[in-house]
């Protein structure tokens, strides 16, 4: 065998030992790199209303066309625990940001948000704020119940915020954007039917008018 037929053997073995090689390559980290991506899914089935710990998410690859568009990032997990549920998440799924929401931002089934307006009010401290919790009570002192304020009105139906928003403390509230008229909790239609039946007699007439007094540390 002459010279160049051994350069050109040699040339042909390592040609096919490099190829071998990047297949290898390919199968074991390339095809997995480009056509895979690893995101966040549900370790068990997670009910609507759970409070998420870490033990219920995990990692798990899938190919990167059956992604969903915001699922969670395996670098955001941290930020997620502690966040609830607001629907049922099958387990092995992917876990969509849209399907967890702040613990204190949660309207639980059967709950909604309903409207305290002007007139059932006769007392309210000017320094309520969304998010805050309140205590509604009654003329003879009776307490309606507890509830968590989603919004804070003005007159033209604008929201009342403070105009320092560093100012979250109860007694740091020195100015508001308007004057409180109307307060919006979030309660079941039952509790809200039960405060509405007091404030308006059955001849639609003007009841009774409602102390709203804030629970200091129930603000989030």
């Amino acid at each position: 065998m002459n010279k160049g037929k051994k350069i050109m053997m040699a040339v042909a073995v390592i040609l096919i030992i490099t190829g071998t090689a990047l297949l290898l390559i390919w199968e074991l980290w390339g095809n997995e790199y480009v056509n895979y991506k690893i995101v966040v899914v549900a370790a068990d089935k997670i009910e609507e209303g759970d409070v998420i710990s870490e033990k219920d998410l995990k990692t798990e690859k899938f190919l990167k066309r059956n992604v969903l568009k915001n699922t969670i990032r395996p670098d955001e997990i941290e930020k997620y625990i502690g966040m609830t549920a607001r629907q049922n998440i099958v387990k092995e799924s992917q876990v969509d940001k849209s399907y967890l929401v702040k613990a204190d931002k949660y309207i639980k089934p059967g709950e909604s948000v309903y409207k305290i307006p002007a007139d059932w009010i006769g007392m309210c401290s000017s320094s309520v704020r969304k998010d805050d919790t309140v205590e509604v009570y009654g003329s003879d002192g009776a307490s309606l119940g507890t509830f968590k304020v989603a919004f804070v009105k003005d007159v033209q139906e604008r929201e009342v915020t403070a105009i320092d928003t560093k100012n979250k403390e109860v007694l740091e509230r020195t100015d508001g954007t308007g004057v409180i008229n109307s307060i919006e909790i979030i309660a079941t239609l039952d509790v809200y039917n039960q405060i509405k039946a007091r404030a308006i007699d059955t001849d639609q007439k003007v009841g009774e008018d409602f102390i709203i007094v804030q629970v200091l540390g129930g603000n989030k």
